[in-house]
C-alpha cells in the first residue's frame, strides 16, 4: 500500500488506477471543504442540542443520546445542502457529476462510553464493503467533522487486501437485513448486520489509522478491509462518509480484486447519479 497526499483534483483513470491496486489517497482542501464541515457541525450541534456534542456524555443520558443521534443522521442524510457541499469537494477531487454515482451521505457517530455505542449508531465491525454492494470498482470516502487523533479513528488492514477473509457473504441477505430494520424501533439496535461481517479474529496490529483532520478527505478502495477504530478517548467520533461507482470503471471492467466474497448479485439500485438522482442501471456485457 502506498499512501498518497495530495490538494489538487486526480483524473478518474488515475485515480481509480491507484486505488484499486490498493493504494489510499488523502485529498486535504481545507478552503474546499471548509463550507461543509461548518455547515454539518451547525447541523449537529442543532439536533443534539448541544454546544459540544463531543462530550454528549457528560450532558446526555442513554436513552436522550441515542434519540437525537438518531434524528441527527436521518437530518443530516436528508440534507440537500450537505449533499451540495459535500459533492462540490469531490467535484474538486476529480470526481464528475454526470458519470459518478453515490449510494448515501452519513454521519457516524462512535461513542467513547460502551453503554452509549448502542442503536443504529453502533460502531461497524470488521468488513469490506464489496462484501455488500458487489461492486469491485466502488470507492469509499471519509472524512472527520471535528479534529481526530488516532485514538478515535478508522482502522483499515492493508495486510489483507490480498489475504482471504472468512466471513458471511454466503449467508448475508440484504432482504432480511432490510425486514429486521423496519421492524425495529429507531433508537435500538438492529440484531441482523447491516452487511456481511468478517467470521475470524483480524491481527490489529496490522491496522492502518490515518490522523487526518477537518478539511481532509480519505479515499479508498471498498474493498479494503476495514472498521471503526475502539474509541479510546473522552470525547465522540463524528464523520461522514459516502461510497462512489463511476460508470466508466463497470464499463472497462476496472476494480479491486475479489478474493473472498460469495455475493452473486451486485447492488446497482444502491446508487443514484450525482448530478440528478437517477438510478444506476447498468447490464454487463
Amino acid at each position: 500500500m502506498t499512501l498518497i497526499r495530495t490538494n489538487t483534483r486526480i483524473g478518474q483513470q488515475k485515480l481509480g488506477d491507484a486505488l484499486f491496486k490498493g493504494d489510499i489517497v488523502v485529498f486535504s482542501i481545507p478552503e474546499v471543504l471548509s463550507p461543509f464541515i461548518h455547515h454539518t457541525r451547525s447541523l449537529i450541534e442543532r439536533d443534539f442540542q448541544l454546544q459540544d456534542p463531543e462530550h454528549a456524555h457528560n450532558y446526555l443520558d442513554v436513552k436522550t443520546y441515542l434519540a437525537r443521534a438518531e434524528l441527527a443522521k436521518k437530518r443530516f442524510e436528508n440534507d440537500d445542502k450537505a449533499k451540495r457541499l459535500f459533492f462540490r469537494a469531490l467535484s474538486h477531487c476529480g470526481i464528475r457529476e454526470d458519470t459518478n454515482y453515490y449510494d448515501r451521505l452519513v454521519l457516524r457517530i462512535v461513542p467513547c462510553e460502551a453503554e452509549y455505542d448502542n442503536g443504529r449508531q453502533a460502531s461497524v465491525k470488521h468488513h469490506r464493503d464489496t462484501w455488500g454492494s458487489n461492486i469491485d470498482c466502488q470507492i469509499n470516502w471519509w472524512l472527520p467533522i471535528y479534529p481526530l487523533t488516532k485514538g478515535r479513528s478508522i482502522a483499515i488492514y492493508p495486510e489483507y487486501w490480498q489475504q482471504k477473509v472468512n466471513n458471511t457473504t454466503s449467508s448475508w441477505s440484504f432482504s432480511q437485513y432490510l425486514e429486521e430494520k423496519n421492524a425495529t424501533p429507531d433508537e435500538e439496535k438492529i440484531h441482523y448486520p447491516s452487511a456481511p461481517q468478517a467470521l475470524e479474529g483480524i491481527d490489529e496490529n496490522a491496522s492502518y489509522t490515518p490522523e487526518i483532520q477537518p478539511g481532509d478527505i480519505l479515499s479508498f478502495s471498498s474493498a479494503h478491509l476495514h472498521g471503526s477504530k475502539t474509541n479510546q478517548t473522552s470525547k465522540f467520533r463524528f464523520s461522514v462518509e459516502i461510497r462512489t461507482v463511476a460508470m466508466s470503471d463497470l464499463y472497462n471492467k476496472k476494480g479491486a480484486p475479489n478474493i473472498d466474497n460469495a455475493l452473486q448479485t451486485p447492488m446497482y439500485q444502491w446508487f443514484k447519479r450525482i448530478k440528478d438522482d437517477e438510478k444506476l442501471v447498468f447490464e454487463p456485457k
